[in-house]
């Protein structure tokens, strides 16, 4: 973590934590890379993911420790634009062999492991897209703002982008802009910090989303809000791919920036949206069954 990304956090605390312990159960004890290969956790089935836990060569991440005989599943893990050669790569492909299941968030994923001897590697959604509208409205805090308002969400990588841009297009139609950054990204527009439970009231309720994030996109798509993603740029181009992927799935390509953005003014074809939706989260729900030998 970077020296500014560590003094954002320090002036506007977002209480993640806070919200960890409210909505996701842990077991008590907690291990370390020693613990976990000298004495792991009891099951029948281990899975690894998601995000970019195979950004690096850990083997915890790789399900090293897992006893022999037990299952091992990886949902939607991803390499992060790792480059892969020589000795890394040998070494991931003796990792990744033993693993009962590979599916892969990103389309760059299931050609590495494919190119590695696992043909059966296969392109899953984000697990974020698999809980319902109503599972997540059920944790959103209320409506935050009375008036109509341009959520912009940005992180802090780089993008060819002018936020001016922005509050052009909102002033010009009598909206506001309610401007979340993140992960360092500093200019001199006026930003809010919401925790994560406000993070969700704030796309939920919006009247539209221009975002450069995976995840603001994503919840986006979830909550049916007319958006746009600003592609990455420079050395993060790499990241663009779960976008991309995500996109073509729900066939919305065309929400990507170019040059304008007037198609936040174009509606989304809700129908459709939901249906994929609906028929993700049962179509990975019968995966699970097969895959645990339900």
């Amino acid at each position: 973590m970077n020296r500014i990304v560590r003094q954002e956090n320090a002036a506007h605390p977002r209480h993640f934590s806070t919200f960890k312990e409210r909505f996701i159960a842990v077991t008590s004890r907690v291990y370390d890379q020693y613990d976990i290969f000298t004495d792991p956790p009891g099951a029948d089935a281990y899975i690894a993911g998601s995000d970019q836990v195979w950004g690096s060569v850990d083997p915890v991440y790789y399900l090293m420790f897992v006893p022999e005989g037990c299952k091992k599943i990886a949902y939607a893990p991803s390499f992060g634009g790792m480059k892969l050669a020589g000795s890394l790569r040998k070494k991931i492909k003796r990792y990744i062999s033993g693993f009962d299941v590979l599916a892969l968030r990103e389309r760059q994923g299931v050609e590495i492991c494919r190119e590695l001897g696992r043909s059966d590697a296969s392109l899953v959604p984000d697990p974020t897209l698999l809980l319902s509208v109503h599972d997540y409205s059920s944790i959103a805090a209320p409506c935050l703002y009375s008036q109509d308002y341009l959520l912009l969400y940005l992180l802090g990588n780089e993008i060819d982008f002018d936020v001016a841009e922005v509050y052009a297009w909102a002033r010009s139609r009598h909206i506001e802009v309610k401007y979340v950054a993140s992960q360092g990204r500093q200019d001199a527009y006026d930003k809010i910090y919401p925790n994560v439970d406000e993070w969700l009231s704030l796309i939920r309720n919006a009247r539209y989303v221009v975002t450069n994030s995976f995840h603001g996109m994503v919840f986006s798509i979830i909550f049916n809000k007319p958006f746009v993603v600003i592609p990455l740029a420079g050395s993060f181009t790499r990241m663009n791919d779960r976008i991309f992927d995500t996109l073509s799935a729900v066939h919305l390509t065309e929400r990507i920036y170019k040059n304008s953005l007037d198609i936040l003014l174009d509606p989304l074809d809700i129908r459709a949206i939901n249906d994929y939706l609906k028929q993700t989260g049962n179509d990975i729900s019968l995966k699970f069954d097969y895959w645990l030998g339900a």
